[in-house]
């Protein structure tokens, strides 16, 4: 949210955001225990659906569990258990993943009037991060701002620069900077930065388990991009 306050600001037109909430909207892990799918379903909260913009976030899910799946075991100590485990859990695999993105896409596609949103996804970030960020913003009502502070907002959110940050604040603070050891590439919060780097953890029989459980919701899949009609995705 700073850097986007920040952004606009230098953009020569005075203008700004009024507010911008990052929410995991009970998706992600609860101190006081995770929800099964279907308390996810029951849960979604809708009631924020209608009265503001929403920027919906998407990544693929086989790289979303590996991500998950390191924040719960090296970050949070909150699993203990092997990955295909994990993927296979109520309170914290595939099927709550796909319990959320369901619903919360059913209300945003029509069982509201007035739904304002957009699609953002991981993957197409990578392909091309300053089209879909002018996207993102002609969607906030700031998109003529000029290339060159775009391209700056870029540089500095970049994965590197963001590593390099971690680094230093790990360093420079021990535990209070939380989850990280200096010594486990794993536990970073910037792990990996890669599309598609689940095959580096996964096997067959987890890859199909997820797959599988997207191909159960056509509008998860559509919103994802994939078009297979077994859960195949796009690569």
């Amino acid at each position: 949210m700073k850097m986007l306050k920040l952004f606009l600001r230098s953009s020569g037109r005075g203008e700004m955001v009024e507010r911008i909430r990052l929410s995991h909207d009970g998706s992600g892990i609860r101190e006081n225990g995770n929800w099964d799918a279907d308390t996810i379903r029951r849960r979604v909260p809708t009631r924020e659906i209608g009265k503001r913009k929403i920027i919906l976030l998407l990544r693929d899910p086989r790289d979303v569990m590996v991500s998950f799946y390191f924040q719960a075991t090296k970050r949070r100590g909150a699993f203990e258990g092997g990955i295909g485990e994990f993927i296979r859990s109520p309170l914290w695999g595939v099927d709550r993943f796909v319990a959320f993105y369901d619903a919360y896409l059913a209300h945003l596609e029509g069982k509201r009037e007035g739904v304002d949103y957009i699609l953002a996804r991981y993957e197409d970030l990578h392909a091309d991060c300053p089209g879909t960020l002018r996207r993102v913003l002609d969607f906030l009502g700031v998109g003529d701002a000029d290339d060159d502070i775009l391209d700056d907002a870029i540089e500095r959110a970049s994965f590197d620069n963001m590593r390099r940050e971690e680094e230093k604040r790990v360093l420079e603070m021990g535990g209070v900077f939380r989850g990280a050891d200096i010594d486990d590439p794993e536990s970073f919060k910037t792990r990996k930065g890669k599309v598609g780097a689940y095959a580096e953890y996964l096997r067959p029989e987890d890859v199909e388990r997820i797959t599988s459980a997207v191909a159960k919701s056509p509008r998860l899949m559509d919103a994802l991009g994939w078009r297979g009609k077994d859960g195949a995705p796009w690569t």
